[in-house]
C-alpha cells in the first residue's frame, strides 16, 4: 500500500464519521442540536457501538459531531484495525488523530453531548 492510498483511506474515514458546520450563530447551533435530536450529557451510562457525539462551540460559531465508539480507555474512536483514529478537539473543533495526546476526547468530557 502506498502512502497516498493510506491518506485517501484516512480522508474517507474522516469524512464518513465527522459532520461539521461552521460559522453558525449560537441560536443556529441550538437549532441544529434540536433538529438532530435532544442531546444529553454523558452521565456514566454504558455506551456500546457507534453513537453521534456533538461538540457545539458557540463561542467560535462551530458545530461538529462525530460518529464514534468508546474504546476500553474511555476515548472516542472511529474505524478499526490499522484505520483506527482517536477523536480529538483541536482549535475548538472535533477532528481525528492517530496520535495519543491531551486533546483526545474522553467520553466523560463535559463539553460533549450524546445524540440519540
Amino acid at each position: 500500500m502506498t502512502n497516498a492510498f493510506l491518506k485517501q483511506d484516512l480522508r474517507t474515514l474522516i469524512n464518513s464519521h465527522l459532520f461539521c458546520v461552521d460559522n453558525l450563530s449560537d441560536a443556529e447551533i441550538r437549532e441544529r442540536l434540536n433538529r438532530d435530536g435532544p442531546p444529553v450529557g454523558y452521565e456514566g451510562q454504558h455506551i456500546l457501538g457507534y453513537h453521534w457525539f456533538a461538540y457545539p462551540n458557540a463561542a467560535d460559531g462551530l458545530y461538529r459531531k462525530a460518529l464514534a465508539r468508546v474504546n476500553m480507555f474511555g476515548d472516542l474512536v472511529v474505524g478499526s484495525g490499522e484505520e483506527t483514529c482517536l477523536v480529538c478537539i483541536k482549535h475548538g473543533r472535533l477532528s481525528v488523530t492517530r496520535q495519543v495526546g491531551k486533546d483526545v476526547v474522553s467520553v466523560h468530557d463535559k463539553r460533549l453531548l450524546v445524540l440519540p
